[in-house]
Order: C-alpha cells, then sequence, then structure tokens
C-alpha cells in the first residue's frame, strides 16, 4: 500500500473492484495450489486491504512490515508446505495457467531444484513473475538470512546470497517466446490506465480471460502499449528495433573483454568518468574476471548487428545501495539507449543484489546521461562536488513490498 509512485495502487478500482481482488480471483483458479494468503504488514495503512480481502472470502496474515520473508515462512508452517510459491500483489494480469506450469514443473522436479522462478531470466511480460522455493529453503532462509535486505525481498538468499553448506539448485523457467518486453506491473500511473483498459476490454466476455488474450487485445490494438510507453518502450531489447536498429541485452562475458575495453577508452566516455587516463587491456581483462566473479556485480551488455551499442554495470556498495556505470557507443547515443538500459535492467539488479535501491552519480556537466536518469524514472535525491567537479545525483527504490501474495503448495510432490 505504502508505493511512492501510487499510493493505495492495489486498492485502485477496475471494472468494479479494487485490483488486489482481482487479482487474487484470477490466482484463485490455480488447480494445482492448495492454500492461498495474502501476507501483508501490520502497518495501520494496511488494515483497509486486509477489510476488503476478507470480505471477499481469501485469507490474510499480518507480520512484519520489513521482515517479509517471516511471514512466508509462519504461513508455510502453519499450511505444512511442501512448495512455497512468491507472487507480488501489484501483478493483477497474473495467470493461473502461467502460474499452474511453473508449479507442476516444481512438483515433478522437486528432487532437483531448490528454487524455480520465470523472473531472473524473464521471458514472460513483467508482471507475470512466479518464485518457487521448497519448504527447507525457506526455512533455512528464515534461520541464517540477517541482513534487513535479503529478509524484506525473501527470495535472494535462496537464488543468489545463500551461505549454508551446499548450494541451493536454482532452474530458470522460461517461455516458449520471449514477452519480457511487455511491462503488465502496477507502479505508475500509465501502468494503472493500462490495466484499466485490459479489464476493461476483456472482462465482460471473458472473465477467465488469459496472459495469451492480452497479448492478442495488445496485437490488435497497439495503441494500448503507448498507454505506458514511456516506462516500457525499449526495455525489451531481443528483437525490439529500436531507432539505431535491432539490438539485443545479454550478461556480459569474459570473451566481450576488448569490445568493452574499447568503449571504456572512448574520448567521451572516459571524459565522464572520474578516472579519465586510458585503460590498459590487460589490466580490464583482470578487472572484468574479477567483476563477472564477484556476487556483488550485475553486469550487462548491448550488442547489435555493428557491435556494442552499450553497457550498464550495477555495484553493491558499502551502504547496500546498487551503484550505477553505464556508457552508449558512439554510433548509439542520442537514441535512448541509456534511460532504456537502466529502465531495462535497474529493478533486477537491486533484486539480485539484494538491495533496495540503485544510484547514479552523474557530472553536472553531463546533460545526456541527467536526462537518461530522469527518463529512465530516476528521482534527483541530490547535488554534491566529487574530485572538485560538481555532480548530481539520481535514485530509484524498489516498490514497498509491504503487500504480497503468498500461495502455498503441500503434498503431491513427486
Amino acid at each position: 500500500m505504502g508505493s511512492s509512485r501510487l499510493p493505495g495502487k492495489v486498492l485502485l478500482p477496475v471494472a468494479g473492484a479494487p485490483l488486489i481482488l482481482h487479482m487474487l480471483r484470477r490466482v484463485a483458479r490455480c488447480r494445482r495450489s492448495d492454500a492461498l494468503w495474502l501476507a501483508t504488514s501490520t502497518a495501520p495503512e494496511n488494515d483497509a486491504l486486509e477489510e476488503a480481502v476478507i470480505a471477499e472470502g481469501f485469507r490474510v496474515f499480518r507480520g512484519s512490515e520489513h521482515d517479509v520473508l517471516s511471514r512466508y515462512a509462519e504461513i508455510a508452517r502453519r499450511e505444512s508446505a511442501d512448495l512455497v510459491v512468491r507472487l507480488t500483489g501489484d501483478c493483477p494480469l497474473h495467470d493461473p495457467g502461467v502460474i499452474d506450469q511453473i508449479i507442476t514443473f516444481a512438483r515433478n522436479n522437486a528432487s532437483d531444484y531448490d528454487y524455480i522462478s520465470n523472473a531472473l531470466i524473464p521471458t514472460y511480460p513483467d508482471g507475470l513473475d512466479v518464485e518457487i522455493c521448497t519448504r527447507a529453503a525457506l526455512e533455512e532462509a528464515d534461520a541464517r538470512a540477517t541482513s534487513p535486505l535479503l529478509r524484506e525481498h525473501v527470495m535472494p538468499y535462496i537464488h543468489r546470497f545463500h551461505d549454508g553448506p551446499g548450494p541451493f539448485r536454482v532452474f530458470h523457467y522460461r517461455g516458449e517466446a520471449d514477452f519480457s518486453h511487455l511491462r503488465w506491473t502496477l507502479d505508475e500511473a500509465a501502468d494503472y490506465e493500462l490495466i484499466r483498459q485490459v479489464y476493461q476490454a476483456l472482462l465482460p466476455s471473458k472473465s477467465d480471460f488469459s496472459w495469451l488474450d492480452v497479448v492478442a487485445l495488445l496485437t490488435a490494438r497497439p495503441s494500448l502499449l503507448e498507454i505506458n510507453g514511456h516506462i516500457a518502450r525499449n526495455e525489451g531489447f531481443s528483437g525490439i528495433s529500436l531507432d539505431s536498429g535491432s539490438l539485443t541485452l545479454r550478461s556480459v562475458r569474459l570473451d566481450d573483454a576488448c569490445a568493452l575495453w574499447a568503449l571504456a577508452n572512448d574520448e567521451a566516455a572516459a571524459a565522464n568518468r572520474f578516472s579519465s587516463g586510458p585503460i590498459e587491456i590487460d589490466a580490464h581483462i583482470d578487472w572484468l574476471r574479477r567483476k563477472l566473479a564477484s556476487p556483488s556485480t550485475r553486469l550487462w551488455i548491448l550488442v547489435g548487428g555493428d557491435g556494442i551499442a552499450g553497457q550498464i554495470r550495477y555495484d553493491r556498495s558499502e551502504d547496500e545501495i546498487a551503484e550505477i556505470d553505464y556508457a552508449v557507443a558512439e554510433s548509439h547515443r542520442g537514441s535512448g539507449i541509456g534511460a532504456a538500459l537502466l529502465r531495462r535492467t535497474w529493478d533486477s539488479a537491486c533484486r539480485e543484489l539484494g538491495v533496495s535501491a540503485a544510484r547514479g552519480i552523474v557530472f553536472a556537466s553531463n546533460g545526456a546521461s541527467i536526462r537518461a536518469f530522469e527518463k529512465g524514472g530516476f528521482e534527483r535525491t541530490a547535488e554534491t562536488v566529487i574530485q572538485g567537479r560538481p555532480c548530481v545525483v539520481f535514485e530509484r527504490r524498489l516498490a514497498d513490498d509491504a503487500s504480497v501474495s503468498g500461495l502455498t503448495a503441500r503434498g503431491r510432490s513427486a
């Protein structure tokens, strides 16, 4: 309920009901789950949420505002769940068919994997994210995760920061085609407008419309994509035509070292970093090898037919924020790639690094990067001087996780 960009978002009305009830009704049609809970906090602002959900006949668990992990663990114990499914409450187009598919896979492979998700390597629209973990993995996370950020975001201890005996086994569930460029989550007013129009178009004739029905609607009425296009446009690079051509976003590999080294030594890129001297190739390769091995770093590269178009890196800082460094190749500057890189990666980087915010520091003279951060949804939070140069600080924080749907499945595991 405490979203800064869209306060009270899950109770916003659509087609005669709050969005959270539409979501719960859709999730309740899952056939492979045994129990459905809404897990939220004891903060007074969630009283109205609890009242609406209970009145609809759904169960609510209220616990610590920031220790969301403990909420999930307690529900799992109450249900004697073997598998626990995490969905966030700001995804009102969740599809029970997709959830059932991933639950079925998890049950059939329960002896092989501890955590299964379609979110870390996304192929479904943003807003259909599903995370499943075993009860044993959740209990270990609850017992061992001590960082407030790991406890707030529930799953990162399992899929990234596990420090117990033996690694957890993670599986990335992928769809048959890549629809990750579509944005169906609820975070800003434009998202609400798109979701409202989707419900108005589909609900009257098909109350159980699927995610593919939404895809068909957007295909038939492409103007709908423009509603939140300032947020989602160019977020899915694979197969998407930008002004500068067809580009693909992927994780950095060691064999990208030479291309990244050339970009880092580009005159304009060098002028906008704090250490502007030339970088030696051997030192750069050693640096990249360390970064790729570090659990505190995430790196992506944007490539096209003519080579590298840009790169972006996030480093977890001592104050638990993802610090941003990005660069765009000269041939692609002015095409909006900087803002698109920021929009496409910041959320995943924060969640994978177990932090709640991302931060970029830009020279005040670098107008292009300032515009990129502004268009990327970042807020200007401070002005400072570093190494004698005026700088602007931008930050963007993850949406409050106080309202989430906890779906548990018990028994029938293979």
